[in-house]
């Protein structure tokens, strides 16, 4: 993941990352025994977005090409199935004689929806951000006619961010936790005038550094805070937004 928050990879390292997709059943099944309950699915979207920066060409002809492989990838994210994935999710398995109510499984299946709402809105941001520019969207109109990117770009934020709320606003979650990647992603796409965002991002990786006792989190305080101090982010290129490799993954 530190791939993602980072200046525009090397081709051989995502080479490698694109062997790492046909082990993902086996090595990452679905994600939640790690902290990084990403949807399997997902998780190689992010590894195909990767290689689609290394290998970024300014030259027409070929740039064409990547600029219609990324929107088609991205219909791929939006078309991944959040009901699916979230139904196949059993993490406490109960026996026959549990006296665990329908209404206590049912709120555990909405809160890995929402879960996997909130990776798939933060893979949809990046794979825009880092390919598909508005500035390149705005000369290639003809390629996204049946995708608005700006439109779908501003509902992934919305819906990030109010995802990312509702979740840290249950005191009996324990999915706050496993966030932490999303909203430093989010905290990348804030609008550059929205303070009460920029608190919650900074309050919600503060929180976490705490409870992992890692100062990882507060390097992406920093981090994120300099990037608001630099402009607006829809400026630039994703590439440029960062110094050197950052993983904030626990």
């Amino acid at each position: 993941m530190g791939t993602v928050t980072a200046p525009a990879p090397e081709v051989e390292r995502t080479n490698r990352q694109l062997e790492y997709i046909g082990l993902l059943p086996s090595m990452y099944g679905v994600g939640l025994w790690t902290s990084l309950p990403c949807p399997p699915e997902l998780l190689a979207d992010i590894i195909l977005v990767n290689h689609m920066r290394a290998t970024a060409t300014d030259v027409p002809l070929f740039a064409q090409h990547q600029h219609s492989s990324a929107v088609d990838l991205l219909k791929r994210i939006m078309a991944f199935s959040v009901e699916d994935w979230a139904a196949t999710i059993n993490p406490y398995p109960q026996p026959k004689s549990s006296d665990k109510t329908v209404i206590q499984r049912q709120s555990e299946l909405l809160g890995w929806q929402r879960v996997a709402y909130i990776y798939q809105s933060a893979v949809a941001l990046y794979c825009i951000s880092a390919l598909l520019p508005p500035d390149f969207n705005t000369n290639n109109t003809q390629t996204t006619s049946d995708i608005d990117v700006s439109l779908l770009q501003s509902s992934c934020r919305k819906a990030l961010l109010q995802d990312l709320r509702d979740v840290a606003s249950n005191p009996n979650s324990d999915l706050r936790k496993y966030l932490m990647w999303p909203t430093v992603i989010a905290g990348v796409e804030l609008d550059a005038g929205d303070d009460t965002s920029k608190t919650f991002i900074l309050e919600e990786l503060g929180w976490a550094s705490k409870v992992f006792g890692t100062a990882s989190l507060l390097v992406a305080q920093d981090l994120l805070k300099r990037i608001w101090n630099s402009g607006s982010t829809k400026t630039k290129r994703w590439d440029d937004l960062f110094d050197r490799p950052y993983a904030f993954v626990m």
